[in-house]
Order: C-alpha cells, then structure tokens, then sequence
C-alpha cells in the first residue's frame, strides 16, 4: 500500500527506490521487456525475449530481380504492388524502418520508386519503370 505526502513543491511517496525504477522502466523498455533483480535492491536488469525465427521476405526473393537488386531491394520491390508507408513496408520485408528507408534512397535515385510524404507517414509506391522492370525480372 502507498502512502503520499504532498506540499507546494515535493511529493513523497512509501515506494522504494527499485518499485520506481521498475515502474519508470516499463515506460521506456516497452512492453514486452522483463524487469527483474538479482539480490540488489537499487539495481533493476532489463531482458527482452529472443523472437522466434520466421520466413523473412528477402529469402523469398530470388530469380533474376534478386540477382541484380539484391534479395532485400527485390523483395521491396515486389511487395510494393500498392502503394504502402515505409513502416508497413518494413514489416512486410521484415527489416527496421530505417533499413528500408537506406534502400528505399537507393531505389528512389534509380527511379523505381517515388516517396511522398503525408501528414506524419511516408507513402512508397512503384513508379512505372519499377512496374516495367519487376514484370520483366520476376519469375
């Protein structure tokens, strides 16, 4: 049970020291995060669980586009039938956003793909000489 004690400036509470830092660690750690404590109460480790393997995009890309682009470029390209934000993408290539915007750089200075942004999202789609070169490439 906590106890709080409020004046014009400070609040205090009956919390020690470890339930705070667990508490504001959550916060930060997310949710998926394991707080625990090895025999010391004013240090709190954070351990985040090992994901389970699974069928990546780019392993699926191959063939010609694949050859030429690499597997990650060729499965963004394929993926890319509509247009999608660059955090979809990601997920659906399964890497990090910032991998897919590094390639998505490479891939707009060749003109296979045009970015446009929107509120706070990115919108990525093919431009019709990405269309044209994933119709001739793609097995």
């Amino acid at each position: 049970m906590e106890s709080y004690v409020r004046g014009p400036e400070i609040e205090l509470t009956t919390k020690t020291i470890p339930q705070v830092f667990e508490e504001t660690a959550a916060r930060f750690a997310g949710r998926d995060a394991l707080l625990f404590s090895f025999d010391v109460d004013d240090v709190c480790f954070i351990g985040y669980p090992i994901p389970h393997p699974r069928a990546v995009a780019q392993d699926t890309a191959d063939g010609a586009l694949a050859t030429i682009l690499g597997p990650l470029r060729a499965a963004i390209l394929q993926v890319l039938r509509q247009p999608l934000t660059v955090g979809d993408l990601a997920t659906a290539v399964h890497c990090a956003p910032t991998t897919a915007t590094y390639h998505l750089h490479q891939l707009a200075a060749a003109d296979l793909i045009t970015r446009e942004k929107s509120g706070s999202s990115v919108w990525v789609s093919r431009t019709a000489r990405g269309d044209e070169l994933v119709n001739l490439l793609s097995d």
